[in-house]
């Protein structure tokens, strides 16, 4: 099955590589990808917790975004906390 899910960077389809891990928090989902990339998206972004760059306040993403700022780094594992 391929599914495409929208986001704001790049289109982030299941067929180009697997999610290997998700954490959840308490307002925001987090994907590891097998390229390694991770993708957030979620309603605490206040301080910035998507980690995608922007702070936004009391908006609810909709969309998944790949964190940028890690796709330099091999990232093998994910974590995620209440917020």
């Amino acid at each position: 099955m391929n599914r495409e899910f929208s986001t704001g960077s790049e289109n982030f389809t299941s067929g180009n590589s697997q999610i290997t891990d998700f954490k959840c928090g308490r307002d925001f989902i987090m994907t590891l990808r097998s390229n390694q990339n991770i993708y957030t998206m979620g309603g605490a972004n206040k301080n910035g917790q998507l980690g995608t760059g922007k702070q936004t306040m009391n908006k609810l993403s909709t969309e998944f975004e790949c964190v940028d700022a890690l796709l330099e780094f091999n990232v093998k594992s994910i974590f995620a906390g209440a917020s």
